[in-house]
């Protein structure tokens, strides 16, 4: 096992099939998150129990053909087969391309009530609202789950005998892709707090923390969409990369070694801004109030 940090009352602690799990609640390994959120985020998910397996689908139309897909690959952005071709965030279903930001900031929050109407009306709608605000949440909080489990088992392919049959086809020794494993490890350690984010953003009341839910939505921005870079070129650009042909394949090799080991680190960046954040319940918005 390895212990690997503390936050409040949650100790994260990992065993070696890289199941984690918390040592203070016997929940998942949930840092930095304290038990207590946990808790109550688990027992909003048991009332809202069939609204969320709605929600948790393993498919959904593509927004172009319409066509029912299944995700296979863990990172968000998805390419139809042709001939359709089509490339969509699966989380939000835009396209992909310059307009597209991260969803989790392209994408309004259904916090905003529409006061007018009379008391049963906005007894509906502030209801409506709650739900929509808890599914915002939930849906990103499994589907990071969903990318993590993912992670596990390509970096079960990859220690079995993926990094040896890569070495081969790159001509490099195995111990060469030690940056490939740094990549995926820090990729299943940004998902798990990515995850978990959503269920500390679900308890930032939309009026009373207005300030902080701005800081918060902009460092998950940030960290999201680096994350979601990092995955990319660990998972896709990888197979894109080894399926290629002979030519030049040393000059590419290093050409991608040296863009995976960049976004790893920007990436690690990202999610410790995003960490010291909750570990310090966004502290520094109420030094600036």
């Amino acid at each position: 096992m390895e212990f690997v940090g503390c936050t409040g009352d949650a100790t994260d602690v990992f065993c070696e099939c890289a199941h984690g799990f918390c040592w203070s609640c016997g929940e998942e390994a949930h840092r930095p998150l304290s038990c207590d959120t946990v808790r109550a985020w688990l027992a909003k998910n048991v009332s809202y129990s069939e609204t969320a397996n709605w929600v948790l689908t393993h498919t959904k139309h593509c927004p172009k053909c319409r066509r029912r897909i299944e995700k296979n690959q863990g990172c968000n952005n998805m390419t139809r087969r042709p001939p359709c071709n089509h490339r969509f965030c699966w989380i939000c279903l835009q396209s992909l391309g310059r307009s597209h930001i991260v969803c989790d900031g392209n994408r309004a929050r259904p916090d905003k009530v529409n006061a007018g109407g009379g008391k049963d009306e906005r007894r509906r709608e502030q209801a409506k609202a709650s739900l929509d605000r808890y599914l915002y949440h939930y849906e990103r909080w499994a589907a990071n789950h969903t990318s993590l489990q993912k992670v596990f088992k390509d970096m079960a392919d990859l220690e079995r005998s993926g990094l040896e049959k890569m070495a081969v086809k790159m001509h490099v020794p195995t111990s060469d892709l030690g940056f490939l494993t740094k990549a995926y490890e820090q990729v299943a350690d940004c998902r798990r707090v990515l995850r978990w984010a959503h269920a500390y953003g679900y308890f930032l009341d939309p009026k009373r923390d207005a300030i902080k839910r701005n800081l918060f939505d902009q460092l998950q921005k940030d960290a999201n969409m680096s994350l979601e870079r990092l995955h990319g070129c660990a998972e896709v650009e990888r197979m894109e990369l080894c399926a290629g042909d002979a030519a030049d394949v040393a000059e590419r090799y290093k050409s991608y070694k040296k863009k995976l080991q960049s976004l790893t680190q920007v990436t690690r960046h990202y999610f410790e801004n995003l960490v010291k954040a909750f570990e310090t319940n966004l502290a520094e918005v109420e030094t600036a109030e």
